[in-house]
């Protein structure tokens, strides 16, 4: 529900989905809880985050490249120090085990989403994946 700011009324915008389709999605959703792919990503996905040091880890690299890219946009040439400590940290990242065995499950999973859309498209008979932009 939104607020129409013309009205002081509140409209409904929530799509209303045929019966079918709706049954559909539910069915698509079940399968996809008990996919061997999806379970093994969710279950890396959370010993990722259950895991301080990795999640510090990436939290840090998120803050270093924003830090660095502001200056960058400001104009500021980063320095070898600036650099190597970017690639350092980011590098420390992508070799920590539990977000290697996430990644991995994800890369593992992104086949299965494609080879699903590809089957939506051809059930809708439109490309699925424009539509979702």
């Amino acid at each position: 529900m939104t607020v129409d700011p013309r009205e002081d009324r509140h409209v409904d915008t929530t799509l209303q989905l045929p019966a079918a389709l709706h049954e559909a999605a539910r069915t698509l959703g079940e399968a996809l809880r008990t996919d061997n792919y999806v379970s093994a990503y969710r279950e890396a996905n959370a010993r990722a985050e259950a895991d301080a040091a990795a999640t510090g880890l990436e939290q840090q690299l998120a803050s270093l490249y924003e830090d660095l890219l502001a200056r960058q946009q400001a104009g500021e040439t980063l320095s070898q120090e600036q650099r190597t400590a970017f690639y350092s940290l980011r590098r420390q990242v992508q070799t920590q085990p539990s977000l290697v065995a996430r990644d991995e499950a994800l890369a593992q999973l992104k086949p299965v989403f494609a080879d699903l859309a590809g089957e939506i498209s051809a059930a809708l008979e439109v490309d699925y994946t424009a539509l979702a932009r």
